[in-house]
């Protein structure tokens, strides 16, 4: 991958007039939402953001390249007194979000908290490490199943190996009370989210952004419970 703070030799020969340019192709109306969430009068903010915001151009918008997933292994050796060990997977992006929901249903299972099975066979059974997780990551074209763990440097080959056990096994079978649990832990959140005025204006942006309408929580909470463990073990 890239670094995303970017190269030094690249970043020393960037000028005034090159984040100009950046700026006025980018920062345009048509790569902009505006969301406000909270008790607020729609006129009022409407009639704010025109005084704000109509003298922007409209722009043409920016596209991007598509990625391309490509495995691979690099180490780097430091003086520390754990081994980190990340594992990636390519995943759907949040367009598919079918098989959005059903990674991050998986994520939850396999490694989002102290119930999941990664925390309780690596670390509880096993002690192999005191850290132990999996997280996912979407963007627009695609998306990155993330496994993260740290362990004493003489036992990361066996760190290594029991997390391929467990990728194995949870591809064999996900079982009633996981799926449940995994599925009642994301609608907590969701509904946790639900009462903080930020979390919502950035839902609602995305959403328009995105889509170009907005998914209720009622709505993501109803497919997010359609899921079968079929659906995430296929």
């Amino acid at each position: 991958g890239r670094p995303i703070i970017g190269k030094r030799e690249l970043i020393e020969k960037f000028t005034r007039s090159n984040f100009l340019e950046y700026t006025e192709k980018n920062y345009v109306a048509k790569n902009m939402t505006l969301s406000v969430a909270g008790r607020v009068n729609h006129q009022e903010v409407a009639e704010f953001a025109e005084n704000i915001f109509s003298s922007l151009n409209i722009g043409e918008g920016s596209g991007y390249d598509e990625s391309e997933y490509i495995g691979g292994e690099y180490f780097k050796e430091k003086d520390l007194e754990q081994t980190s060990i990340l594992i990636g997977f390519c995943g759907p992006s949040y367009l598919n979000q079918k098989e959005y929901y059903h990674a991050q249903i998986l994520s939850v299972i396999f490694g989002g908290g102290l119930s999941s099975r990664l925390f309780q066979r690596i670390r509880e059974d096993l002690g192999l490490a005191y850290h132990i997780g999996s997280s996912y990551h979407a963007l627009s074209d695609t998306g990155l199943f993330i496994i993260g763990s740290a362990c004493d440097h003489n036992r990361s080959e066996e760190l290594i190996a029991n997390i391929k056990n467990e990728i194995v096994d949870i591809q064999a079978e996900i079982t009633e009370d996981e799926l449940q649990r995994a599925k009642s832990q994301i609608e907590a959140s969701i509904y946790m989210a639900d009462e903080r005025p930020e979390s919502k204006s950035e839902e609602i942006g995305k959403n328009f952004s995105v889509f170009k309408q907005y998914f209720d929580s009622q709505g993501i909470i109803s497919e997010i419970n359609k899921t079968t463990s079929g659906d995430l073990t296929k």
